[in-house]
């Protein structure tokens, strides 16, 4: 059976971090140019696990600069990392060959600072990919009953721009809420602004709660719009930590409420959802081709549709 694209990918991210084990205890032990050849081997895994997941057949080459590129084309994050990140592609050889040295062998060359310092680069890499792909796999916290039961055995798009008469609207999708609600926030940016930022070194935390899955969305998409109005920043990376759904309320017997103690008034009343996620991006104000006022509830519905949360949200612009 084939795999997803997100499996592939996760099977990638889990050599990738494996290896990342061993670079540091290799590090830690003395063996310095074997830890910074690994480490530019664990960044390799972690990119490719990106792309692979992204939906890409074939991933070949070992570059982590051009797969740095490559991915940069999926997200912005990968651009601001690639300037610190492709400096390990100068451990591929000469950590394993005495002629790519001009003396000595690599076994006395490199030394701890070295390896420690690969290693981390490496670590962040890891990082970033985990950051990435984890909550599409159902790490965001949801309620039973809402989480993805399947995942398309395809990529699918995420998001894209549907035809309304007035205002601009906006069809998301994702194989989790959590996924639905990134990939909306992504798209939201993507019809506003001309160009994306490249970097993304500014991040702020949204926290949000309302009654429903649908009122969550529009107040996430709503917060994100008011930090751009208020401080330019233009967001281009997400990360749901946290996404509950209201449970429904417990039965309340007749009579119960009459006896209840003032404490107990309102137990019968669901707990509202709630969203806990961070945003990163860059203050490019001026990047925006058009402003969006609002997202609104205009016809507002999450479904289901071919394994997929599936929402279209309208925008007064």
């Amino acid at each position: 059976m084939r795999r997803s694209p997100l499996d592939e990918g996760l099977r990638w991210l889990e050599q990738a971090e494996e290896d990342l084990r061993w670079a540091r205890l290799l590090a830690r032990e003395g063996g310095h140019h074997l830890a910074c050849f690994l480490a530019q081997q664990v960044a390799e895994k972690a990119l490719k696990a990106y792309l692979y997941a992204q939906g890409e057949e074939l991933v070949l080459g070992h570059a982590v600069d051009s797969l740095c590129a490559r991915a940069a084309a999926h997200e912005a994050a990968f651009a601001a990392g690639r300037r610190r990140w492709a400096i390990l592609d100068s451990h591929y050889v000469p950590t394993r060959y005495p002629n790519a040295l001009p003396d000595g062998i690599p076994a006395r060359v490199y030394n701890r600072e070295a390896a420690e310092e690969a290693v981390a680069l490496a670590g962040d890499v890891v990082a970033t990919v985990d950051r990435l792909l984890r909550p599409l796999a159902g790490g965001a916290e949801e309620s039973a009953g809402n989480s993805s039961a399947s995942t398309p055995g395809d990529a699918f798009v995420p998001y894209e721009e549907e035809h309304h008469t007035a205002d601009w609207a906006l069809r998301a999708r994702g194989r989790t809420l959590a996924e639905l609600f990134v990939n909306a926030a992504r798209g939201m940016y993507a019809l506003m602004a001309e160009a994306l930022p490249a970097a993304a070194p500014l991040t702020r935390t949204v926290e949000v709660e309302a009654a429903s899955a649908e009122g969550l969305l529009v107040a996430w998409l709503n917060e994100l719009l008011y930090l751009t109005e208020r401080e330019g920043i233009v967001f281009t990376a997400f990360r749901v930590e946290k996404l509950t759904l209201p449970a429904e309320p417990p039965a309340v017997m007749p009579g119960e409420a009459h006896a209840a103690a003032p404490a107990e008034v309102g137990a019968g009343e669901a707990a509202p959802a709630r969203l806990r996620a961070t945003a990163a991006g860059d203050r490019a104000r001026a990047s925006l081709r058009k402003y969006i006022k609002a997202a609104t509830y205009h016809n507002l519905t999450i479904e289901r549709r071919d394994g997929l949360h599936d929402a279209v949200v309208v925008f007064d612009v």
